[in-house]
């Protein structure tokens, strides 16, 4: 995902498209010149995959399998 952080506002703003028209969606302001972050990488973070009924949280190399209730 791309970030930029709003001028107006000083919200941040994300988008999977790093090209066109981008308006804050907290205040509206146009931030289509403001410089964007580029992506950030998937390793580290904490993700959550959906499957059927448990969920899987990985965290670095350890996955964690819940029930969903």
């Amino acid at each position: 995902m791309y970030k930029k952080i709003c001028t107006e506002c000083e919200k941040p703003s994300y988008s999977s498209c790093d090209s066109g028209t981008w308006l804050c969606p907290v205040c509206g302001a146009d931030i289509t010149k403001v410089n964007l972050h580029a992506p950030e990488s998937q390793r580290g973070q904490n993700q959550v995959e959906l499957l059927s009924g448990q969920y899987i949280k990985q965290q670095g190399n350890q996955k964690l399998y819940h029930e969903l209730v």
